[in-house]
């Protein structure tokens, strides 16, 4: 019978050796393992056919020889189940450093920071809100493992009851966390977003519209704006109504932006992140001519609708647009995002142009299907866009005039 226990803690303590590296058995593959230059480390022989193999458990200083010999014992029922210890070792280390790491505070700022921040800017702001709100305080400290359905379901319906409709927008942050998790190979679970799908508690709300200026009242609009001295206002809301562009992506304008007929956007300004050329009427481009004139600060990083009280150094905010607005035309429903809804219907009803032409202007989606899109390339259809964007322009004066020859009849 092979012996065991050969070694010693006393023994493994001084032992030393001549030889350049020196092999001291224990017994039942455990050796210390000691070198000339006085290193020494417990190992095991592990044996795969006629080959042999070494792992590695420990130095003496920090593992005692009794727990070498569990250790021992461990590897061999590893080793006989088909498991290298050593592979084994490193996937419990990895688990335990994950398991710290994987909080959802830490995962939701990698995945801010690995996808959010590919995203436009007010997008970035927008995460950032809601995690702060609604999850920082709930969920942010827990593992990822132990965030299950009942839990984003428990979080989720409080916001519901709250803002339904932001209610959603948490479950898909919370969700999109999950995803990149699982990507990266952090979390080895599934989505549990996936199970709350079709749930009735936290049901989404029908959307609301945003009320728009009716067709009918655009002369007045027209009329209201030429009485008004507020220059920036004016330019702002006409460009607003007459490019289709999002609010955000306007307002944020600088006179760099602006390259003859043109308005290039960077993407962080845009809802798809992408860089986007909005063509200009000639009649925005004088109205932006108009407005320089009347500015003082019209330097390339210089905002276009910047309040003089900041000196240029940030935009007007939307309130300040969508008071003014409905102060001008006494109405307190109507948005600045219904000039979005005023374009596509002025232009569909026209029918000079087709719904995908329209909606390469409003969504910058130059084609529905990702295949064509991926064929197109670079087109943008710039020119084609000038064209709808020139009729609303031709189709707002008429309504001006209009407006202007009923109220002198």
């Amino acid at each position: 019978m092979a012996q065991i226990d050969l070694l010693t803690p006393l023994e493994v303590k001084k032992a030393k050796t001549t030889k350049k590296v020196e092999y001291m058995p224990d017994g039942r593959g455990l050796y210390l393992r000691v070198r000339d230059n006085g290193e020494k480390y417990f190992i095991v022989k592990l044996y795969r056919g006629s080959k042999i193999f070494e792992r590695g458990i420990g130095n003496p200083s920090d593992v005692s020889l009794a727990q070498a010999r569990e250790e021992r014992d461990r590897y061999k029922a590893l080793w006989k189940e088909g498991k290298d210890p050593s592979v084994e070792k490193k996937k419990q280390k990895y688990d335990a450093i994950s398991n710290l790491e994987q909080t959802f505070e830490h995962i939701q700022a990698q995945t801010f920071q690995n996808i959010v921040t590919k995203n436009s800017s007010s997008h970035q702001r927008r995460w950032v809100g809601l995690y702060n709100k609604y999850l920082a305080n709930t969920i942010g400290s827990l593992p990822l493992a132990d965030i299950d359905d009942a839990i984003i379901l428990e979080v989720v319906e409080d916001v519901h009851k709250q803002v339904p409709q932001t209610a959603n927008k948490v479950k898909s942050l919370i969700s999109v966390v999950f995803n990149h998790a699982i990507e990266k190979k952090w979390y080895r679970g599934s989505n549990p977003c996936k199970l709350l799908e079709g749930n009735s508690l936290i049901k989404k709300p029908k959307n609301k519209h945003f009320e728009y200026l009716k067709e009918h009242r655009v002369g007045e609009l027209m009329e209201l704006l030429g009485k008004s001295n507020n220059h920036i206002n004016n330019a702002f809301i006409y460009i607003l109504m007459v490019t289709g562009l999002r609010v955000g992506s306007l307002r944020n304008a600088k006179w760099s932006w602006v390259q003859g007929d043109v308005l290039q956007i960077p993407g962080k300004f845009m809802k798809d992140g992408k860089d986007f050329r909005c063509p200009l009427s000639t009649q925005a481009v004088t109205e932006l001519k108009n407005l320089a004139n009347h500015c003082v600060n019209t330097k390339p990083n210089d905002y276009i609708f910047s309040s003089p009280m900041l000196e240029s150094k940030q935009p007007k905010s939307d309130n300040t647009f969508r008071n003014f607005l409905r102060n001008l035309i006494d109405d307190n429903e109507v948005t600045l995002h219904g000039f979005r809804t005023l374009f596509n219907i002025v232009l569909t009803k026209s029918k000079k142009f087709t719904e995908e032409r329209i909606e390469s202007q409003l969504t910058h989606a130059y084609t529905k299907t990702t295949i064509r899109r991926v064929y197109l390339g670079t087109e943008d259809f710039l020119d084609e866009r000038r064209e709808l964007v020139q009729y609303i322009s031709d189709w707002v004066d008429n309504q001006a005039k209009h407006y202007k020859q009923a109220v002198n009849v």
